[in-house]
């Protein structure tokens, strides 16, 4: 019987790496997964990406550990301060910096001028994921759309993230690399901050890239749906939890990444 390949694990420390980092996490969770890279920056809020990366980057990288940088989405209003930001990490951790994860079409044709490796985020794909809805994860084949196919090509992208709600990734038109998150999918991101607002007058709040004191990083906002499921509020991302099932095309697959919100929650690392 063949040996079954050992896949390498990412670390995700997107979005909640500071609460980590406050509570002295981070290290107890190399210790635990042994991860072979990590992720920092932010899928959900250009904010934490300004404000927090620098500080996020500093814990894998001064051990001599390689990241990828994850975009998001920048908004108009934080658009240079999103740019220098991006100027300012590419500058400072050149030799640190593996890939750049881009979550939009205008992110990825910027960066493409000066940064080989490129990874197509999770916010690239639009399937259906709720789960309210069993189509979210069963019997699901991975097929890329036309447009998707079209940017890899075009932009010579090196890989992209998929969540664990397929079956079957195995993929012949495929010409990159496949990075699948293992625990939590991503089901929506919502255009204006519940923790922005929650500290802001009547008349201020849930407006769009309101100004904030990242009180996303001291709380994870649990909402209880009708179906009983839980989804988790990371930052300005809705996620639920999922468990990792045998699926086809696992030779496409380059790394699982795992986001420890479990560890957060509960404690245990």
């Amino acid at each position: 019987m063949a040996k079954k390949r050992e896949i390498p694990l990412t670390l995700n420390l997107c979005d909640i790496g500071s609460q980590l980092l406050r509570f002295g996490k981070i290290a107890l969770l190399q210790q635990k997964y042994e991860p072979s890279d990590y992720l920092v920056g932010s899928y959900f809020c250009d904010n934490y990406f300004i404000k927090e990366t620098k500080n996020l980057i500093y814990e894998p990288v001064r051990e001599g550990n390689k990241v990828k940088c994850v975009l998001p989405i920048p908004s108009q209003s934080n658009l240079d301060d999103f740019r220098n930001t991006v100027c300012e990490l590419k500058k400072e951790y050149k030799d640190h910096i593996s890939a750049f994860v881009v979550n939009d079409i205008g992110t990825l044709d910027t960066i493409s001028k000066d940064t080989d490796n490129i990874i197509l985020g999770r916010l690239f794909h639009k399937p259906i994921r709720d789960p309210r809805y069993s189509e979210t994860i069963t019997d699901k084949k991975y097929t890329p759309d036309i447009e998707v196919l079209r940017l890899i090509d075009k932009y010579k992208v090196s890989g992209i993230e998929l969540e664990s709600i397929y079956d079957d990734i195995s993929c012949p038109e495929l010409s990159c690399d496949i990075h699948i998150h293992q625990n939590y999918c991503y089901m929506s991101c919502t255009r204006s901050c519940y923790y922005a607002s929650a500290s802001q007058p009547t008349e201020h709040k849930f407006r769009p890239n309101n100004p904030c004191d990242l009180s996303c990083e001291r709380n994870i906002h649990r909402v209880k749906l009708q179906t009983g499921q839980e989804v988790f509020m990371l930052g300005k991302g809705l996620c639920f939890k999922t468990s990792p099932n045998p699926f086809a095309g696992e030779d496409h697959l380059k790394s699982i990444i795992y986001t420890p919100v479990d560890e957060l929650l509960g404690g245990n690392v």
